[in-house]
């Protein structure tokens, strides 16, 4: 019996220790890893380390294969250059002009392509940062440029310096032009950004330029208007005073380097920030009736100067539900859609998607909430502004329901209303039979009484109207708006702004044509700001005006800017 039981015991160990060897005779060791037939690495070889990921015109670039086929191995590197080399050995080669190239190892019968991008060189430029809470002043800061230029060759360079007018040295020397590596201090006597370039010969071959702009800010602080330039970027005017003592001084716009969207209708400035609200390119009717899911309009926020921007909100929904015009009030964002309602959001909403149906998105208010509905407004009647003023709300329709239709939040219903069984609010319907793109209500100061502006397209009556909520309730059709007009001054005297209603180049339809798609008001002046898209230009021409309560005219102030949206940052700064 104590035989049997040693005999069992060993068999057991010998089948442990077999199992346990045969485990371990398959385990490969890591030098005997399958690898691939054919495989490469490359990577900058030598020269500057800090351009060691970058791969330029003239570096050094190794390859190195990591094949696992033994033999010849040939290289085409897709600019016409091949060599071979054997398996192990190393292969450097150097591109002489940018592109991008495919490079193709062979081995035997296999073969691998990668894909390389070789750039140009160009100087790096770069404005030297002053301190914490410090600016470039228009006519006191110096400034200066620092440059770095790859080299991988050490070829010899030659620097050409071109700067905008009104540059000077420290010494407030005018300098147009420099030839040397460091131009030293720069003094800028216009406001805005100012673009400095730079031309750079390597070995007698012409480098792309370098660019860059230097943001010079004004030396008292001022309010700032933001505009949205369609298909551009979200710029920053300085507003300075009429009474400028240097009347040499050129205001010129800065690019915060933030794309405004495709049809930025309405962008508000709100406690440091600024909201974009951007319908898309279906800013106009879309027949969305079967898919909902043709909504490309979006709400962006951002900093005043452009170096952080996020996504509110984006509608992958119905068309009709992308962000048109925009009003916060308090923490919240009021936005109205196309044609139906006004949506409520929080200003903390970030990364919201919305792909509702039309008749399923929550709204704050819809046409069919109000008493209105059923008698003087359908379902569907084309947005304009909305403000709320002493409580009581101002919404702009300008088609199927023209006018302005006011209401609190208690007049705001629970259900749907069926038409003509309720009251219609209190407040009540102003300015019927009125097209209204835009309006803006200052709420004045001093002497400066409260008024709203407000821009109206019925043929024949076109133009920017200035009226008191009192006045404005007396004026009962088109007939009445005559002595509310605002006109040009200069030499093209006696003009208001005009939409585009010519069919070759009509933006949207001719029931909604953009001419003024908002208005800003300064808060200490009252001057109000607008983005003209002419109709007729050479009465008054395409870009940016303002109507002066004190000279009572529209005056010019950036022509030729294509832009919608405009918002004032009525805090004032020197720079943003």
């Amino acid at each position: 019996m104590k035989t049997r039981k040693f005999i069992k015991q060993y068999l057991l160990l010998a089948f442990v220790g077999l199992f346990a060897v045969g485990c371990f005779d398959n385990i490969p060791e890591e030098q005997e890893l399958p690898m691939p037939p054919v495989s490469f690495n490359y990577r900058v070889f030598g020269g500057d380390p800090r351009f060691m990921l970058d791969y330029y015109v003239y570096s050094t670039i190794l390859f190195l294969s990591t094949s696992g086929l033994d033999g010849v191995h040939t290289w085409d590197f897709g600019d016409g250059t091949v060599v071979t080399s054997e398996r192990n050995d190393s292969v450097f080669h150097t591109y002489e002009v940018a592109g991008n190239y495919t490079v193709t190892l062979t081995v035997g019968d296999k073969s691998l392509r990668q894909p390389i991008r070789i750039q140009d060189i160009r100087p790096i430029m770069w404005v030297v940062p002053l301190e914490d809470g410090e600016v470039h002043e228009v006519l006191r800061t110096p400034v200066e440029i620092e440059v770095l230029l790859p080299n991988p060759r050490n070829l010899p360079v030659e620097f050409e310096w071109f700067f905008p007018s009104r540059t000077f040295t420290e010494n407030m020397d005018p300098i147009t032009a420099y030839s040397d590596i460091n131009p030293g201090a720069l003094i800028f006597g216009n406001v805005g950004s100012q673009q400095v370039r730079l031309q750079v010969r390597l070995g007698g071959r012409p480098l792309p330029a370098g660019i860059v702009n230097v943001p010079v800010g004004f030396y008292e602080p001022v309010p700032t208007l933001y505009y949205a330039v369609r298909n551009g970027n979200i710029m920053a005017l300085k507003i300075l005073p009429d009474n400028l003592s240097d009347t040499a001084i050129v205001n010129m716009p800065f690019d915060t380097g933030v794309p405004s969207g495709a049809t930025p209708k309405s962008i508000l400035y709100h406690d440091g920030l600024i909201y974009l609200l951007d319908p898309g390119e279906r800013f106009t009717f879309e027949d969305d009736s079967e898919e909902h899911n043709r909504g490309d309009g979006q709400i962006r926020v951002m900093t005043t100067d452009g170096s952080r921007v996020e996504i509110m909100l984006q509608n992958r929904g119905h068309a009709f539900n992308d962000p048109f015009k925009g009003f916060i009030e308090g923490n919240t964002l009021y936005f109205t859609d196309r044609n139906s309602g006004i949506m409520a959001v929080p200003l903390t909403l970030r990364n919201a998607m919305f792909t509702y149906r039309q008749w399923d998105m929550p709204r704050f208010v819809a046409n069919n909430r109000l008493c209105y509905f059923g008698t003087l407004l359908p379902y569907g009647a084309l947005n304009s502004d909305l403000t709320r003023i002493d409580g009581v709300w101002y919404w702009g329709k300008r088609w199927n329901a023209w006018g302005m239709y006011r209401f609190t939040n208690n007049d705001i219903q629970m259900s749907n209303v069926v038409g003509g069984q309720c009251a219609y609010p209190a407040s009540g319907h102003i300015l019927p039979n009125l097209n209204m793109s835009a309006f803006v209500f200052d709420r004045g100061r001093g002497t400066r009484p409260a008024t709203m502006y407000f821009a109206v397209y019925n043929p024949g009556f076109e133009g920017l109207y200035r009226a008191t909520i009192e006045q404005m309730e007396g004026i009962t059709n088109t007939a009445g708006l005559a002595p509310f007009k605002l006109t040009t001054t200069g030499t093209a005297a006696g003009f208001s702004p005009v939409p585009i209603t010519d069919g070759r180049r009509l933006e949207g339809t001719n029931l909604e044509p953009i001419a003024i798609s908002q208005l800003t008001v300064v808060e200490e002046t009252g001057m109000v700001y607008f983005a003209l898209r002419s109709g007729a230009p050479d009465e008054m021409e395409t870009g940016i005006w303002r109507f002066n309560p004190a000279t009572n005219r529209i005056e010019p102030v950036l022509l030729g800017v294509s832009a919608l949206g405009v918002t004032i940052n009525n805090n004032r700064t020197r720079l943003f």
